[in-house]
């Protein structure tokens, strides 16, 4: 037992630092991975969706900042459900004050996800100009060349295909606005190695002709999200996503909230179940090689005083293997704006460890997903089976 112990040991420590260097390496480096020329008054046009649902903190700022690109020609389609949505106000003063900016109503899904039905929607209202899709999120900070990094790869004719990421930037020292910041920087990680790379809906682009040939809008007109379900038909076609590090938006948070925190983490899991079970299966490979070693290396540093017939060897080897542990946790503040103070972020990690257990035990037998103010049945492909919506938002 203790022999596959120690190699279940030795793959999970392989296993971290090459997701960590080869995630550092990816994505602290990512700023200089265009060498093209800079883009002139012939770029093709983009046309940038943006569903909105609600009114958050710092949303102004977020839908400002995307409205505030150094692109020179792309067009930006707010999408809300209703036009009496609380986004309206926002919405409405950043559509009179930039003229390339305007809103669209898309009224209630029956068939698929809210954002899904927004996101197509939006699409429908960009011209036939329109040469590039670029979709993002309503509370994400952009820089200036964020657009511009997103769909150079599609530009240069490299893919059709261009997927950014997000970080979040933690404004406190709690354990759950900690946790939820090094849950992203982990999917961050995992984002740069190429064989797990993922569409994400708050920051992608695909071509006008990608997204027709692929027959992605008949797709999404019947899922329950859009990149999850976008990921599982690129992998039946073979089709390749480009990962661009440097189109990165920002995400501030504080005082985040438990009920929040597992919300969000539980529909990842489950957009993963529904739409790329092969991802998913692997997910709980990979969990299952994060805790059996781990857990097995605390019970030996607890209880080998009171088993005698335990190799003297092991206890040391426990020993380093938690520190290996502990030393992991701690470099991934690399990726952190604000260095938090180590004991906060290593209760933050355990916390975050123990989360994602627990999240993916029990997406194991859901079959429903709970997203604003509707629950979904999902069935095989992440397509909707039927929906509940409740009046009133949660």
């Amino acid at each position: 037992m203790l022999a596959i112990w120690f190699v279940f040991v030795f793959i999970q420590c392989v296993l971290l630092f090459f997701v960590y260097r080869g995630g550092r390496e990816m994505l602290l480096g990512g700023a200089a991975e265009f060498p093209f020329p800079p883009l002139g008054a012939d770029a093709p046009k983009v046309g940038v969706v943006i569903p909105v649902a609600g009114q958050r903190s710092g949303m102004a700022t977020a839908l400002r900042s995307l409205l505030e690109q150094d692109y020179p020609c792309y067009e930006v389609v707010f999408v809300t459900a209703e036009s009496d949505d609380p986004a309206m106000p926002c919405i409405r003063t950043l559509t009179e004050e930039f003229s390339h900016a305007r809103h669209v109503t898309a009224g209630r899904a029956s068939r698929c996800g809210q954002k899904n039905h927004n996101t197509l929607c939006g699409i429908a209202a960009l011209g036939k100009d329109t040469a590039i899709y670029a979709f993002c999120d309503s509370t994400h900070t952009a820089p200036r060349d964020f657009l511009g990094t997103l769909v150079r790869p599609l530009v240069a004719g490299e893919t059709a295909f261009s997927t950014g990421y997000h970080t979040v930037d933690a404004l406190d020292d709690q354990p759950v606005t900690l946790g939820y910041q090094i849950t992203v920087i982990f999917m961050r990680l995992l984002q740069a190695i190429s064989a797990f790379t993922q569409p994400w809906g708050g920051a992608m682009s695909i071509s006008r002709p990608a997204f027709e040939r692929y027959n992605i809008a008949e797709l999404w007109a019947e899922n329950v999200v859009d990149d999850c379900s976008l990921a599982g038909l690129l992998m039946a076609r073979r089709g390749y996503m480009r990962l661009c590090p440097a189109a990165l938006l920002r995400t501030q948070a504080a005082a985040h909230e438990w009920e929040q925190w597992v919300a969000w983490f539980d529909r990842q899991i489950l957009f993963l179940k529904f739409c790329t079970p092969v991802m998913w299966y692997l997910m709980g490979l990979g969990l299952a090689l994060l805790f059996a070693p781990t857990l097995c290396s605390l019970a030996l540093l607890v209880f080998w005083p009171m088993v005698g017939c335990i190799p003297v060897w092991s206890v040391p080897a426990a020993a380093a293997h938690l520190i290996f542990l502990l030393y992991f946790a701690l470099a991934l503040r690399d990726f952190s704006r604000r260095r938090a103070p180590a004991p906060a972020w290593l209760c933050a990690f355990a916390l975050n460890y123990c989360l994602m257990a627990w999240v993916y035990a029990r997406s194991i037998a859901c079959r429903h997903l709970r997203w604003h103010d509707t629950t979904y049945c999902v069935g095989g492909g992440g397509r909707v089976l039927s929906l509940d919506r409740q009046i009133k938002r949660v």
